[in-house]
């Protein structure tokens, strides 16, 4: 942050509050160390001036109700805070960057915290608990306080704004309560330490960068049933993670989204709802093995979307999907297969121009038939072991292994094929057949002696 316009900020608040105090009356006044004076009015309003040159320990008189926007930001010379019981409102950057205060209180009385409140306040170390009370926790309010080990947020809290816990990296465990139904951007971006996490299961979108490069959570990551949206970069970079539940409540998921997230393993299911898939949403999750099936909802699948998928074989796209756009399946080294309906809007043309590897693509039909290059395939488990079709007029196909060798004739349901026997009615002798049929007919017959 630009320090001009931080001391601009500064300056525009101090004087909106004396405008806004212009009746009244200070009751108290003192020093808080070097060049800084505070004042205490009849309104509880507790301000200072110089209070970035404060030093040394200082204790907010009794009898504050409201502690004034950034009354000891910058405050580098101070080492002590206590804030007092009764204290209802802490105002935007009250200790911004007042880096060399080691502990912070704040009474359970306070209902209201300012934007950047306690940002970079880099040498508290550790619990910050947020009283019950509080209903919001606003931007940046406890932002890059780097040696804090502990936060309680209250079931009190209902909106978290963005940046609140950037950077506060050694917090081990975060609970967000049910509570909570809205998250800003950055909120918990680089909350490296977190080992555990819960998301509050009364949110219904996870904003942009909301939990990037929490590179420490394990185990499964559960988003809550109820998100419709997965904003860009919301998961980006947890690398410990190794499962991820998407409810079946999600219908977009945004660029980058689960990105980076190298410790996920097994099959990933996308859920059915799921209509955009943005770019690089899925990119550099190297530890995703096996088939991945886009769900029939998905219409459009965007650039790198799978990059880098490398453990990958397989890839079924739906016919709902009409756009694929360049390099979404971009380095999946072991893929071999990408299954298409044959009835798909997808033509060769729009997947190369897509960069999709057409000797890849495997068409299969309503009726279970599969085709890749200039074979057919009667059935998955026959494509699977590499056993081809030759289709005759009537439906009717002779079965070969992959070495060439005939397995056998079906029918067109897959049963095998007999040769169909007549049933002799009468047998003829030469005469009778010649009498029966004139001696001249040019008609060919068989003639079976008795």
């Amino acid at each position: 942050m630009n320090i001009k316009k931080v001391l601009a900020a500064s300056v525009a608040g101090l004087a909106l509050l004396a405008a806004y105090n212009a009746n009244a009356a200070i009751v108290q006044e003192g020093s808080c160390g070097g060049e800084c004076t505070w004042t205490l009015d009849d309104q509880g309003v507790f301000s200072t001036v110089n209070g970035s040159k404060a030093t040394g320990e200082f204790e907010i008189p009794a009898g504050t109700k409201s502690i004034a926007r950034y009354a000891f930001n910058e405050a580098k010379g101070l080492t002590k805070i206590t804030i007092p019981e009764g204290v209802t409102s802490i105002g935007h950057g009250a200790f911004l960057r007042a880096k060399n205060v080691t502990t912070i209180n704040i009474p359970d009385s306070v209902r209201s915290i300012g934007e950047a409140a306690f940002r970079e306040m880099t040498a508290v170390t550790g619990a910050i608990n947020i009283p019950n009370g509080v209903t919001s926790i606003s931007v940046g309010a406890f932002e890059d306080m780097k040696n804090v080990t502990s936060i309680t947020i209250p079931d009190s809290v209902t909106s978290i704004g963005h940046s609140a816990f950037y950077g506060v990296s050694k917090v081990t465990s975060l609970t967000i309560p049910d509570s909570v139904t809205s998250i800003g951007d950055n909120a918990f971006t680089g909350m490296t330490g977190v080992t555990s996490l819960k998301i509050s299961d009364g949110l219904t979108s996870i904003s942009d960068s909301a939990f990037r490069y929490m590179s420490g959570v394990t185990g499964e990551l559960k988003i809550p049933d109820g998100v419709t949206t997965i904003k860009d970069c919301a998961f980006q970079g947890m690398t410990g993670v190794t499962s991820i539940v998407i409810p079946d409540s999600v219908r977009k998921i945004g660029s980058t989204a689960f990105q980076g997230m190298t410790g996920v393993t097994g099959e990933l299911t996308i859920p059915k709802g799921v209509v955009e898939i943005e770019c690089d949403a899925f990119k550099g999750m190297t530890g995703v093995t096996g088939e991945l099936k886009i769900p029939d909802s998905v219409t459009k699948i965007s650039n790198r979307a799978f990059q880098g998928m490398t453990g990958v074989t397989s890839v079924v796209i739906p016919d709902s999907v009409t756009r694929i756009s360049g390099d979404a399946f971009k380095d999946m080294t072991s893929l071999t297969d990408i299954f298409i309906s044959a009835d798909s809007g997808l033509t060769d043309a729009i997947l190369t121009k897509a960069k999709i590897d057409l000797d890849k693509i495997v068409r299969f039909t309503a009726d279970g038939k599969y085709m890749k290059g200039d074979k057919t395939y009667a059935s998955m488990e026959d494509y699977k072991a590499g056993n081809y079709a030759v289709y005759a007029a009537d439906g009717t196909y002779q079965r070969y292994a992959q070495d060439g060798t005939l397995l056998g004739v079906f029918n067109s349901d897959g049963s095998e094929y007999v040769e169909p026997v007549h049933e002799v009615k009468r047998i003829y002798t030469v005469e009778e057949a010649e009498a029966a049929l004139g001696k001249n007919n040019k008609n060919t017959f068989s003639i079976r002696y008795r």
